[in-house]
């Protein structure tokens, strides 16, 4: 996993594909949380 400078150590990690990882550092968790659920649903 490589990380990248952001401005919070407060990061989500992202798993997808075939062990592929990512990490965010969304200004609010709470609202893209909810954003990541309702695309799921919807796929």
């Amino acid at each position: 996993m490589v990380s990248s400078p952001a401005l919070s150590l407060d990061r989500l990690r992202i798993e997808y594909g075939s062990g592929k990882v990512v990490l965010v550092s969304p200004h609010d968790q709470d609202s893209f949380l909810t954003a990541l659920g309702k695309g799921a649903h919807a796929a």
